[in-house]
């Protein structure tokens, strides 16, 4: 076969520099059947021969085969399972009638990467927006996500309101959220009783937040997010945790980094003063014996 010339080419060039070949190619037995052999050769110039030893390798490369294989079709599975989300608008409801589930689910990697997303989990069960087996990656996009549990956001790009509420709140609630200047960051009206609420933004910006519930709204909204507020009159403050926890977001990340950075200078530094300290304190007491 194919094999031919190349192993040719193997130990003509073994036979010029005198060196160690490693060949591995298929041969054909007497009775027609195929092996594959690995071989080591080296040329001796002397007595003008090659001196081979050989080895069976035929089962080893049907395991390979059978690797390359089971690998292959891991891959083609992880990518089955993987959700990617590049759209304008996706709406993904869960009905009551369903008893259970996740507004968005993917039994590999979850990434969104544009759009205005809406995920509102079961109102019952213990499930989430967004939910993942091998990791949540927001990119970019508008997403609004409710549900009844927490599940982490592996990585994202932008700034994110991630909380859990003390109590229940029910549905058809008009929930606003304000920063530290009383601005208004955002307002949502939930379509089912909801604990917990993600919300984020390619611009959001903000020091802190507060968050009300009911008072007097008007403006525009769709699918109970508003994208344009006239004027609102305040509710009740209502009770919530951070569960920014949950999220790893590469600001944080880059602020932690800072962070470290400083109290390694600082350890660096103190570390300096001590080894001068006892450097000069040698001095001194090496002096001392000179005095002496």
């Amino acid at each position: 076969p194919e094999d031919v010339e190349e192993l040719k080419e193997k130990f003509r060039q073994a036979k010029k520099t005198g060196e160690v070949v490693r060949t591995v190619g298929r041969f054909k037995s007497k009775k027609n059947k195929w092996f594959w052999i690995a071989t080591s050769s080296v040329y001796d110039k002397n007595r003008k021969v090659f001196i081979n030893t050989s080895k069976d390798i035929t089962e080893e490369k049907k395991i390979e085969k059978e690797r390359l294989k089971y690998e292959k079709l891991k891959e083609l599975e992880n990518v089955r399972n993987d959700l990617v989300i590049n759209v304008n608008t996706l709406y993904a409801n869960v009905l009551d009638d369903a008893g259970e589930g996740d507004a968005i689910d993917s039994n590999g990697i979850l990434t969104i990467n544009a759009g205005t997303i809406y995920a509102f989990a079961h109102y019952k069960s213990g499930d989430s927006g967004l939910d993942s087996d091998k990791g949540t990656y927001i990119n970019g996009g508008t997403i609004i996500a409710t549900g009844n549990m927490d599940d982490r956001i592996d990585s994202s790009s932008q700034k994110n309101i991630y909380v859990t509420f003390n109590e229940t709140i029910p549905a058809n609630t008009l929930l606003v959220i304000k920063d530290e200047n009383d601005k208004i960051i955002t307002a949502f009206k939930t379509n089912k009783d909801i604990k917990t609420l993600l919300y984020t933004t390619k611009d959001l910006s903000y020091n802190s937040y507060k968050i009300y519930k009911d008072g007097v709204i008007t403006g525009d909204s769709e699918n109970g997010l508003y994208y344009s507020i006239d004027s609102y009159t305040d509710g009740t403050l209502v009770s919530y945790s951070n569960s920014d926890n949950f999220i790893n977001n590469s600001n944080n990340n880059e602020d932690i980094s800072n962070k470290l950075l400083n109290v390694l200078l600082v350890e660096i530094s103190a570390l300096v003063l001590i080894l001068l300290y006892v450097f000069i304190s040698k001095k001194r007491e090496d002096n001392n014996k000179l005095s002496n």
